[in-house]
């Protein structure tokens, strides 16, 4: 008799399943979390398989950011939201948080300046 982690002749293994299913095309899995990071985060910056590595660490980083991209433009967010590729990571910036966080440590730093004037 043969168990769940045996396959039959040309059968796949449990692992070889999840493998195929987590890799596989799946309808809306980008929005769903596009939305997360734009309305449910504080963040200004995401690095998008660390934030989700269970959902997003076997994707592809080109199939990953042109997912992200079109989420993006289907959500008509794209004036909120920069999606950007580096090498292996995809990164989901907030266009206004990252201005106020450029603004507030650039405000910082110069006040720590002026305390330094004599």
């Amino acid at each position: 008799m043969n168990d769940m982690h045996t396959p039959f002749a040309g059968g796949l293994t449990l692992d070889e399943i999840n493998k195929i299913v987590n890799s596989g095309k799946t309808k809306n899995q980008y929005g769903p979390q596009l939305a997360i990071f734009l309305n449910d985060s504080d963040q200004a910056g995401i690095n998008v398989r660390e934030t989700w590595p269970d959902k997003y660490n076997e994707k592809d980083v080109t199939a990953l950011y042109q997912g992200f991209v079109n989420a993006s433009k289907k959500a008509n967010v794209e004036d909120l939201v920069r999606v950007i590729r580096r090498d292996e990571d995809v990164f989901l910036i907030h266009k206004q948080r990252a201005a106020l966080l450029q603004a507030t440590i650039t405000t910082q730093n110069g006040n720590s300046t002026d305390d330094n004037d004599d």
